[in-house]
């Protein structure tokens, strides 16, 4: 087990934001959504119990019909104020 994930941490919740700015992308590239969608895997095999999915600009994100609450290098943010860990199938990171 990673050092990073601690029993407490692993109480809470792990999000999974799945994102493709356009539907063109949402059409041709259907592996890289798998994959990410794949993540919810992956959080359940790292021990979190509760894995949640956000999804709900898949397509439209890049139009600028969305507000987005994460996004490019606002994640990092994210997880400064909030203690947040970041994780894909490469690694978790950790911000100090």
């Amino acid at each position: 087990m990673n050092s990073k994930l601690t029993a407490e941490r692993l109480c809470r919740q792990a999000i999974v934001y799945v994102r493709q700015s356009s539907p063109g992308q949402v059409l041709h590239n259907q592996e890289s959504q798998r994959r990410q969608y794949g993540l919810v895997d992956h959080a359940r095999e790292l021990g979190f119990a509760q894995v949640s999915v956000i999804d709900d600009d898949l397509g439209r994100s890049g139009s600028g019909l969305m507000d987005l609450v994460l996004g490019n290098g606002r994640r990092i943010e994210f997880a400064s104020v909030d203690r947040t860990l970041l994780a894909d199938l490469i690694g978790i990171l950790e911000r100090a």
